[in-house]
């Protein structure tokens, strides 16, 4: 079924077929995301088309809902999203090869075309699924070769800010003004009762979210301790920890769940990725690494692999060391692993919270997550929605009960 683009849209496409040699062409659209997988935009495959040459698109536009943008900062998310595409990736990767570095962070999707214009901002990028890349099925946790891979990704990508500061502070420091932590961000422009009441709204949201964690757990007195122990402290975590001058190291990818991976895979048959591509920068940041890390871990991986996370903060680790002394920087001075590993510690807090909120999520059918759209145009509680029981709901207990049970071996609340 077409989709139908406006005309902002179709003048994007008309230009990045021509710039791309192509004359006398055709598009073709279709839907490109399923309910639950998007709640800021959505998602259109386009494909340009001249005899057997083809040109395959991703397009994604933002929502228009005046109550959804009230309540998030949709505008915000694109325009971070089309600078990080348009200006930081190129500097970034300009930057390593100057200094040396043979491999650079290459890891995201080429830009071909974008709109800032209020109410018709898109991002039009090319579509890795037709180059062979594909999604984990969310369901299901990672594998260890999907998980060093992202790993592996995540060190060469954070070292490059460490880099830059190092070598070229002046130039790092203009790519990355402004990019405050995202969540911030819908209080910026608001008065101080707002910005009270949203501060509130978001600690009761997040009790709401804990309390249904304790149901999920509940005949687990270990657990259960456990998950009281992280509700009184997770407040001043989110409020206050996590703005910790010290912590503000690098530009974060942010929003680490399955569904923003590409996996390249040489044989669709044999499911061995040879790349990554992470996608959807919506709300990128400064902060620490350890923040990526525990939300990429926390909601993607098994418990044996959690359980042993040392592993996997050193395959990081390593990764990112490669990458600063291809630059010649030294990693035992710019980002030594005992500083990663106190940092890691610390956000274990906000990878448990990310947990909660999404493992019911990914673990759901597609109809049964709610519409984001749909919840605040009728003046619903999004928190309240994501209540719902699940027909997979055994399998959120464990995956969730997994999780916890990795916190109380490792003591971390």
């Amino acid at each position: 079924m077409d989709v139908k683009l406006s005309v902002e849209q179709n003048d994007a496409i008309n230009s990045i077929a021509k710039d791309e040699g192509f004359e006398d062409f055709f598009t073709t659209t279709r839907p490109g995301s399923s309910k639950g997988e998007n709640y800021m935009g959505t998602i259109t495959n386009v494909s340009v088309k001249k005899g057997d040459k083809k040109l395959d698109l991703l397009m994604k536009s933002s929502l228009k809902s005046v109550k959804l943008r009230k309540a998030i900062p949709i505008r915000k998310a694109y325009l971070r999203e089309i600078h990080l595409y348009q200006t930081v990736f190129s500097a970034f990767e300009n930057f390593l090869k100057e200094e040396g570095c043979l491999d650079p962070f290459t890891g995201h999707p080429k830009i071909y075309g974008s709109c800032t214009k209020d109410l018709e901002e898109f991002v039009i990028l090319e579509d890795l699924k037709e180059a062979g890349y594909d999604l984990w099925n969310r369901k299901v946790p990672m594998n260890w070769d999907h998980i060093s891979l992202v790993l592996k990704e995540y060190g060469k990508f954070h070292a490059t800010s460490l880099a830059m500061k190092e070598k070229n502070p002046e130039l790092y420091e203009k790519l990355t003004k402004g990019l405050t932590n995202f969540r911030s961000t819908t209080n910026e422009e608001a008065d101080e009762n707002t910005k009270k009441k949203k501060i509130e709204d978001e600690e009761r949201n997040l009790k709401t979210l804990i309390c249904g964690a304790i149901e999920a757990v509940k005949g687990n007195r270990a657990a259960l301790d456990c998950l009281e122990r992280f509700s009184s402290t997770v407040g001043k975590f989110f409020n206050e920890d996590i703005n910790a001058p010290e912590d503000q190291l690098v530009l974060l990818h942010g929003d680490c769940w399955c569904n923003n991976f590409l996996f390249k895979y040489e044989d669709p048959q044999i499911k061995h990725p040879s790349k990554v591509s992470l996608i959807d920068w919506q709300i990128s940041s400064i902060g620490s690494p350890a923040r990526d890390l525990a939300y990429f871990l926390f909601t993607n991986a098994p418990k044996e692999i959690l359980s042993d996370y040392k592993e996997s903060l050193i395959t990081y680790h390593d990764a990112a060391s490669e990458t600063l002394r291809s630059v010649g920087c030294d990693p035992e001075t710019v980002y030594p692993f005992e500083l990663l590993e106190l940092q890691w510690r610390k956000y274990t807090k906000f990878g448990l919270r990310m947990a909660i909120k999404l493992l019911k999520v990914m673990v759901s059918e597609s109809h049964e997550v709610p519409d984001v759209t749909e919840v605040f145009e009728s003046g619903k509680n999004l928190t309240d929605e994501l209540l719902y029981k699940s027909v997979n709901n055994d399998e959120y207990k464990r995956r969730l009960l997994d999780v916890v049970t990795v916190c109380v071996e490792n003591d971390w609340f």
